[in-house]
This record gives C-alpha cells, structure tokens and sequence, in this order.
C-alpha cells in the first residue's frame, strides 16, 4: 500500500517530476518506507543520480535517434530517521539527491505510413502546420 506524501510540484528541477511516497508496512512489526521518486528526461534525471551507470548516456541516446520517447526514472529510500522527519519540508532541490536509477521508459510511436504525404499534402494548400509537443 502506497501514499503520496507531497504534490509534484515542489519546486524547480525543470523537466523532472517527483514525489515523497510512504510504503506502507503490512504487518504490525513492519514500519513504514518513506521513498523520494523522480521521473523526467535522462539529462536531467542524470544530474540527480548518486551514481550514474555505465552506458546509461550510450543507451537512452541510442533510443531517442530512432524516435522513442525516453523517461528515467529514479528513487531513494529515506533511511535516517532525521531526514525522514524533514522530507516534506527541504526544498525539492535537496529532497530529490542521490537517486538511484530504477529503469528506463521508452515509448515507441512511430509515424503512420501516410503521414508525411497528408503533411505534404495540407502544406501544398496553404495550410499552416505547427508541431506541438510536450
């Protein structure tokens, strides 16, 4: 059983989303975890990690070139009793340190087959075309 402790939105790590999550002990000698979780761009999750892997960087490139949506994801276990009382209150800048990384999310979408001829075609008759992404 899981409980969100904080909004998202803490503070400013651009691009990453995080939370304080308390995973709740199931039995009356188990405590309950507190974890900090991140989610954002491999570049930015990379800058939070205690320890960045090897060929982490090599291995969400690879993924974006062929045109996945790639999302790290990230966490650490708040062990020490001090920090677990001052968790919610720290800036997200300092909640969200020394991540360990959990995995990679990778997204395929790959463009239908008619795709560029329909863009062609609405470009020929003057229509304004915009990408919108985010």
């Amino acid at each position: 059983i899981c409980r969100v402790n904080s909004p998202g939105d803490r503070g400013s790590n651009s691009g990453v989303g995080g939370d304080i999550l308390s995973a709740l002990g199931g039995g009356s000698d188990e405590r309950d975890e507190l974890w900090v979780l991140a989610k954002g761009a491999p570049e930015t999750i990379e800058t939070l990690l205690e320890h960045v892997p090897d060929g982490y960087v090599a291995c969400h490139q690879a993924w974006a070139k062929k045109g996945a949506r790639v999302i790290a994801l990230a966490a650490r276990r708040i062990a020490d009793a001090e920090e677990a009382d001052d968790v919610l209150r720290v800036p997200r800048e300092k909640a969200e340190t020394n991540l360990h990384l959990v995995g990679l999310a990778i997204f395929e979408c790959p463009l239908k087959t008619d795709s560029a001829a329909c863009l062609a075609h609405l470009a020929n008759s003057k229509h304004q075309l915009v990408m919108i992404t985010g």
